[in-house]
């Protein structure tokens, strides 16, 4: 695990992985997040990671037929998020998705494609609503 200065871990966030980490600075993560690293997770500096939210770097391979999908081999996808990002409250982030610097996530997103720099997303899946 890497670590900058001044990172924030607030009570019940829950992160799994941390070997495969790496924050920057100025860095805050709310209570009752989970975040698992186990596929990779890059978090630049400035980044506010409101509660509830959920990232997640890894799916099954749900199209293995012939065993039960909880059986199906994990795929490892890493997820990284920019510079001065916030991220809204309840919002879901899916694996192998990129963040882009200056961007935001709206609360409850569902975030299942990369996020342009200097943009604001939302909505199930989120899609680009304005350009900050």
């Amino acid at each position: 695990m890497e670590c900058g200065e001044n990172v924030v871990v607030f009570c019940g966030a829950y992160l799994t992985y941390l070997e495969n980490c790496r924050f920057g600075s100025n860095i805050s993560i709310h209570e009752n997040c989970n975040i698992g690293c186990m596929g990779g997770l890059t978090v630049g500096n400035d980044v506010m990671i409101s509660q509830g939210v959920s990232i997640l770097t890894t799916e099954h391979d749900y199209m293995q037929k012939g065993q039960p999908m909880r059986n199906a081999p994990m795929i490892l996808k890493p997820v990284a998020i920019g510079n001065d990002v916030w991220i809204g409250a309840h919002s879901v982030t899916t694996a192998g998705v990129t963040i882009g610097d200056g961007a935001v996530v709206g609360a409850g997103a569902v975030v299942t494609r990369d996020v342009v720099a200097g943009t604001v997303c939302g909505g199930i899946p989120a899609e680009t609503i304005r350009t900050r």
